[in-house]
């Protein structure tokens, strides 16, 4: 007879596991690939609400022939279309991609919704053009303040922490130890992606200048030297957008909506530290900041490490978070997206409009697969003929 061990362990082999299974959110890797996409949609609906809002205020002072605005309606408009349609775009395929196979089938309703989105990527200005734009407008600020001593551009407020900069005193670098409690510091956050665009804004002035010291002159193939340095500053100063009008509807929140303030501060924090922390392939990443000072070479565990307890917090909210977006299902067409989650039903469903399931052996079979697998059928059949 077998002792009570080992039988037990026959048992564990025999048997099928007593655990439940998990759900897929439940897993750490597939939370880091999904909830940044989730808070990154918020911040992109904030900045559009934001833009929407500071151009219906400014577009009546068009009307009346004031334009002191103008510009900087441009560089705000010309950035978050550059920035936000490609982060869109780019979010919808990393969503598409956690479905595994099911992301591909029509029926789940991924690839319209994508077709939807990417062409806005490229039309009105795609991202190469309008970071060109965006760039020179910044760089007209560095060098308002760098040469003519300009403290402030009232025509230009969401470019004022250009000018509040100062390129000749270096940051002081964090200590470790301090890390952790600066990544729950909401300020620090929005300041930190400020500084790190501060830090791109100036070292490409630098360039330039050095470009123009060689060439002796400033014309279209001295900035056509700088043109992947404006890229940079532009998804640089995107991300401090998106964050500031982020950081602004958060505050918003908190005087009106004081239950949800805990939940969209998460969202807050989540989004900034995805774009602090090692792995984010869009503007940089990790090393920018570290290059600029605003954090310890020796930090980059940290940042994960808060992101990885930010992540935590955010899995019971998960799906309210995406219901609360109340996207229709008619809109949504998908069989794996519905609102009462019967989604092996829909898909099972599904099936049904598929024409290669009406018949068990599809057609393409006896036409033609049969005879690759069978090549003695072919020269049956050559002789029936």
């Amino acid at each position: 007879m077998l002792n009570s061990e080992v039988k037990s362990q026959l048992d564990n082999l025999i048997l099928p596991s007593k655990r439940t299974e998990a759900q897929v959110l439940d897993y750490v890797s597939q939370q880091y690939l999904l909830f940044p996409q989730m808070a990154l949609a918020f911040a992109l609906q904030w900045s559009a609400a934001g833009a929407k809002q500071l151009y219906t205020e400014k577009i009546a002072e068009f009307r009346n022939g004031t334009f002191t605005f103008l510009a900087e309606m441009h560089v705000l408009t010309a950035t978050l279309k550059a920035v936000n349609t490609i982060l869109a775009a780019d979010g919808m395929e990393q969503c598409r991609k956690c479905l595994g196979g099911h992301g591909f089938l029509n029926a789940a309703g991924i690839g319209p919704q994508i077709g939807s989105a990417l062409p806005m990527a490229t039309y009105e200005g795609d991202f190469v053009v309008l970071s060109i734009q965006v760039g020179q407008q910044i760089l007209n600020a560095v060098s308002a303040k760098m040469m003519k001593g300009r403290k402030s551009n009232p025509g230009t407020p969401l470019l004022q922490y250009v000018y509040d900069f100062d390129p000749t005193s270096p940051r002081k670098t964090p200590a470790r130890s301090e890390v952790m409690d600066l990544l729950k510091d909401h300020s620090f956050l929005l300041d930190a992606l400020k500084y790190r665009a501060n830090f791109l804004h100036y070292s490409t002035a630098k360039v330039l200048q050095e470009v123009i010291a060689e060439s002796g002159k400033m014309d279209a193939s001295a900035l056509d030297k700088v043109k992947i340095e404006l890229t940079e500053m532009t998804w640089a100063h995107g991300y401090v957008l998106l964050a500031h009008f982020f950081l602004q509807k958060l505050q918003a929140i908190e005087g009106t909506f004081a239950a949800l303030h805990p939940i969209v501060s998460s969202l807050f924090e989540l989004f900034c530290l995805t774009v602090m922390g090692p792995s984010y392939d869009r503007g940089g990443g990790f090393g920018d900041f570290v290059a600029a000072g605003v954090l310890p070479g020796s930090a980059k565990d940290l940042v994960l490490k808060r992101t990885k307890q930010i992540l935590e917090q955010i899995r019971p909210l998960a799906v309210p978070l995406v219901d609360a977006w109340n996207i229709p299902d008619f809109v949504l067409n998908s069989c794996l997206g519905r609102y009462d989650g019967r989604y092996i039903e829909a898909l099972y469903e599904s099936t049904n409009y598929e024409p290669l399931n009406k018949t068990d052996v599809s057609e393409g079979y006896h036409k033609h697969l049969q005879y690759i697998l069978h090549p003695e059928r072919a020269q049956a059949a050559q002789a029936k003929l």
